[in-house]
This record gives C-alpha cells, sequence and structure tokens, in this order.
C-alpha cells in the first residue's frame, strides 16, 4: 500500500509588479486616449479600424514587438488589394503599421480565398500576427474592466464588440459567411448558435440626478439543447457553455 498523499492547498496565483501594474496602466491611458468619445458627438460610434490602431501602436505592443522584426507584409496587402479592401486608414509607419495590418488580417483570415494566403505566410510573419492578437486580446480586457467606469457608452460597447471579433478570429457580426463560419464553430463544439433576448425595466420613470433606482435586467436565451447525444465539454473550468458581459 503507498502512503497516503497529503493534499496540498492551491498556491495562489502570483501578484503582478509594479513594473507590470505600470505597464498596464500605460496601455489603457493610452487607448483611452485613442477612443475617448468627442464632446460634440459623444454616442457617436467607434469603428473597429480606430481600436485596431490604438491596440497597434499601444506602449506595451511596441515593448514586445521590435521594430527590426522580420515580417513581411507584402502579401497580406496585396490580398486586401486585390479584394478592394483599402488600407488608407492605417495612418501609421514602422512597426505600429506593421502590426495594424497583421491585425486586421487575423479578422480577415478566414473569409473567402485569403485562407490559402494564410496558410503560405512564412513562420516570422505568423508569429507576428500571433503575437498582435495575443496582446491585443490582453488589452481588450482591460479596456471591458475600465471604460464602463469612465462612462463612455460608445466607447464600452465599441470594445465589446472588437473583442468579440478578435476572439473568434472574424471581421464582422452582421455579414453571412462570418456568421456561417461561427456557426460551424459551435456546430463542431457540440453547441447551437445563441437566441437571446434582454429586457430592462426600471422602478421609476421619473428620477432624479444621482437618485439611486431599481433596475431588473432579463436576459432570455431562447436556443437550448446541444448538438449531438451529449452534452460536451465545457471549455469554462466552472463548466459554463455561455458566458455575457453586462454593462449599466
Amino acid at each position: 500500500q503507498p502512503p497516503h498523499k497529503r493534499s496540498m492547498p492551491p498556491k495562489e496565483p502570483p501578484q503582478p509588479s509594479q513594473a507590470q501594474m505600470q505597464s498596464a496602466m500605460n496601455d489603457m491611458q493610452h487607448v483611452a486616449m485613442a477612443i475617448q468619445p468627442s464632446p460634440s458627438d459623444p454616442n457617436a460610434e467607434v469603428p473597429l479600424e480606430k481600436i485596431i490602431l490604438a491596440c497597434a501602436s499601444a506602449p506595451g505592443m511596441l515593448a514586445s514587438i521590435p521594430e527590426e522584426h522580420p515580417s513581411k507584409t507584402d502579401a497580406v496587402e496585396e490580398a486586401f488589394e486585390k479584394a478592394g479592401v483599402k488600407l488608407d486608414w492605417i495612418n501609421t509607419e514602422g512597426i505600429s503599421k506593421k502590426n495594424a495590418i497583421l491585425l486586421y488580417w487575423k479578422l480577415h483570415r478566414q473569409q473567402g480565398d485569403y485562407k490559402k494566403i494564410d496558410d503560405d505566410l512564412d513562420t516570422p510573419t505568423q508569429q507576428h500576427a500571433s503575437a498582435c492578437l495575443q496582446i491585443t486580446m490582453k488589452l481588450m480586457m482591460q479596456a471591458q474592466m475600465l471604460l464602463p467606469h469612465q462612462g463612455w457608452v460608445a466607447a464600452t460597447v465599441g470594445i465589446a464588440r472588437a473583442s468579440a471579433l478578435f476572439a473568434n478570429q472574424l471581421w464582422s457580426h452582421e455579414d453571412k459567411e462570418a456568421l456561417d463560419i461561427m456557426e460551424e464553430v459551435l456546430k463542431g463544439e457540440g453547441l447551437r448558435a445563441p437566441k437571446l433576448r434582454l429586457e430592462a425595466k426600471c422602478s421609476s420613470k421619473k428620477v432624479a440626478q444621482s437618485a439611486k433606482v431599481t433596475l431588473k435586467v432579463t436576459l432570455h436565451r431562447d436556443h437550448h439543447g446541444f448538438n449531438g447525444k451529449k452534452p460536451p465539454q465545457p471549455a469554462d473550468p466552472s463548466g459554463n457553455y455561455e458566458a455575457y458581459w453586462m454593462y449599466v
């Protein structure tokens, strides 16, 4: 009989250093300054391209990817040009421009004939694009926590929409080809495409400034069941199949 092994308590995750916290603050300040609303039109939609430029030139991105990185964006730019996709919104140079092009490519690489070009990209370029995406996803998570506290509704929604596109590497929330790809991904994971309805009710129609109110928010999940005989293994360790952000 082997001796009984005593279970050890789980280790606490390491706390971020002062330098890491300062780096995150610098990144969030940069992103916030880039997408802050205009006083003349505070509810104007924040374009995805503007968010890409903010991430591509963030201090943490520039510190992680050196100016002399051997990646090449010629094939990507040529593919966009042949498809009639304009990149004139990229108003930066050097490594920031490369970052922006490759982030945009990461969103479009599953579209149409781009897949073959993506498979043929050299290793340094693929690594560069993946690094850009990884850093951007970190920035998106941080921004989703910060921006609601600023009261910037359009910027908060813009970041949330962009984050979903980066997470799934898709270019649109509405394009049928993008939706079909997403549905195939869900089907492969044993899940069904979500069908949601949102209701919100306030306790009072007239509210004085700074007064507290009760808000009841109901998210209706109209889709149910799985694609298959058995429920799939959830990717989330907590056992959840779906997760949603709510901004009030």
